[in-house]
């Protein structure tokens, strides 16, 4: 594949796949810092125990200042779950 062709595949996942869009997001480096956190250890955590964890962060998060909203939390899951069940889970790029 030549420039352009690479250029044009980059182009449309920005748009449309998961993994970039969390990239794209204000908060990417909050849930990018938890997922690596997260599997620093362990390279298979269950769902649950990672979303008891996000909990956690979370909170922890909010007392320390560099998470402001209750609300927000919610992308964060959404994020979270993205990650847990789509193929981006199994690779970072295309």
């Amino acid at each position: 594949m030549n420039f352009s062709g690479w250029l044009a595949r980059f182009r449309r996942l920005q748009d449309e796949h998961t993994t970039w869009k969390l990239l794209h997001a204000d908060n990417a480096p909050v849930i990018l810092a938890f997922i690596a956190n997260l599997f620093a250890e362990e390279n298979e955590v269950p769902f649950a125990r990672a979303r008891i964890a996000l909990d956690a962060e979370l909170a922890r998060g909010r007392e320390l200042g560099y998470w402001q909203s209750e609300s927000g939390a919610g992308i964060q899951v959404e994020y979270l779950t993205i990650f847990f069940y789509s193929a981006s889970s199994k690779k970072w790029y295309p």
